[in-house]
Formats: structure tokens, C-alpha cells, sequence
């Protein structure tokens, strides 16, 4: 016997635009999750924006080989879910069902960061 379990995250916020960061927003979208992504500058996460989009291109093209509509349909439905913050302030991490860390890996500042969303989201 199956046991299906309801799947109530829609709203995920990933801190970190980088390889990491970048990787689990590509996933999150492409199946349909809202994400939003927070990095350190606007160009940072405007670079993150176009490895995403390549990387959701080229899955389009294998999925879809023959329909470049479709393709593109695809590309831009996954990109509609992505929302880019370069702080906190702007993400609304009270309406995120997921939060997740992907910064650099630096005990204070992952520490400073963890503080800052506990101090919104325990409210």
C-alpha cells in the first residue's frame, strides 16, 4: 500500500546565488515551486539568472526536441517562478513554507544570517 503525503511547500527562499544556490533554485522551479533567490548584488543574481536559463534550456531541448514552442514555453514558465532579493527585507520570509542557506562557508556570517531569519520568521 502507497501512502501519498501531501506536498505543502509551494514558497521556497534560498539565501546564496552562487554554484549551490543557483543548482537547488533550478530544481525548485523547474518542478514548479516558487522560489525566491537572495544574493549579495543585483549582478550576481542577475548571472545566477542566466546560468539558470541556459541550464532550463538545455533540459527544454532534451525534453522537447522537436517543439521549439514548447522549449520555450517550458524556459519561461520555470523562470516566472523565480523572484531575485538582494536582502531579506524584500523576500517576505513569512510567507517561505522552505528556507535554505547556501552561502559561503563562514561560521559567523552563517551564524549572523541563521540570527536574521530567526528573528523574522519566530515572530
Amino acid at each position: 500500500m502507497v501512502v501519498e503525503i501531501p506536498n505543502e511547500i509551494q514558497n521556497i527562499v534560498i539565501f546564496g546565488s552562487g554554484l549551490m544556490g543557483s543548482g537547488i533554485a533550478q530544481i525548485a522551479i523547474e518542478n514548479g515551486y516558487n522560489v525566491t533567490l537572495i544574493g549579495r548584488s543585483m549582478d550576481k543574481l542577475q548571472q545566477s539568472k542566466t546560468k539558470l536559463s541556459n541550464g532550463l534550456t538545455r533540459i527544454a531541448k532534451k525534453r522537447f526536441a522537436n517543439d521549439v514552442e514548447t522549449q520555450s514555453d517550458f524556459v519561461d514558465g520555470c523562470l516566472d517562478n523565480l523572484r531575485l532579493c538582494i536582502n531579506s527585507d524584500e523576500a517576505n520570509l513569512e510567507d517561505a513554507d522552505l528556507i535554505i542557506e547556501a552561502i559561503v562557508e563562514n561560521l559567523k556570517v552563517k551564524q549572523k544570517l541563521l540570527a536574521e531569519i530567526e528573528n523574522v520568521i519566530s515572530e
